[in-house]
């Protein structure tokens, strides 16, 4: 049994992500094993099978714009043979860029990398994308490279941004306030989790 449990922890992550990310879009979130490390097992969490821009990773958004996503994280479960442990997102990048004739063009990333290497940074933060930095009059060369900080994010709160403030329209039959209560629920439920494992 408990060779099972953390996969259908997992299983159940992957399930309530593609909850959250079939309210704008037409797309399946896969995990695969990545790593067992210090009683913990991770797996990758990608984009997969659907078919237009499966090579890039890029699920296409409704907007007035031609806008794309890519959505990636690596989550883990603690081994535990009493208790069920928490899946927690130890890295994510949640991507949003312009198909801008076939070539991706990123307007804005966020992303959580504690494992980076010293010297890189570690802590959640986003990258305002060249498409949107390259006509800044402030570092206009590197501007797309500051890391300015964020706090975790929860894909749900990423999906609610989109259709906030980039105006992704929900997914063909899905309810404008619908979606956005789910996914404030879900965000508040992600944070409650998160403050939890806090203690």
């Amino acid at each position: 049994m408990l060779g099972r449990r953390p996969t259908e922890q997992v299983r159940r992550h992957v399930d309530l992500q593609n909850e959250a990310l079939n309210c704008v879009a037409v797309g399946r979130l896969v995990a695969s094993p990545s790593a067992s490390r210090d009683g913990r097992l991770s797996f990758e969490v990608r984009l997969g099978g659907h078919q237009e821009k499966a090579a890039l990773d890029l699920l296409p958004l409704r907007a007035v714009q031609p806008l794309l996503l890519e959505v990636r994280q690596t989550v883990s479960v603690e081994l535990s043979d009493t208790a069920l442990v928490p899946v927690r997102v130890t890295f994510y990048n949640y991507r949003f860029v312009l198909d801008s004739g076939g070539r991706p063009v990123e307007i804005v990333a966020f992303h959580s990398t504690p494992d980076a290497p010293p010297g890189q940074r570690t802590y959640p933060h986003l990258h305002i994308g060249s498409a949107v930095a390259s006509g800044s009059v402030f570092r206009p060369k590197d501007f797309n490279r500051l890391h300015i900080p964020t706090g975790p994010l929860s894909l749900e709160a990423v999906l609610l941004f989109a259709v906030e403030e980039l105006g992704v329209e929900p997914a063909q039959g899905r309810d404008r306030v619908a979606v956005i209560e789910l996914l404030r629920a879900g965000d508040r439920a992600v944070r409650w989790e998160r403050a939890g494992q806090q203690d």
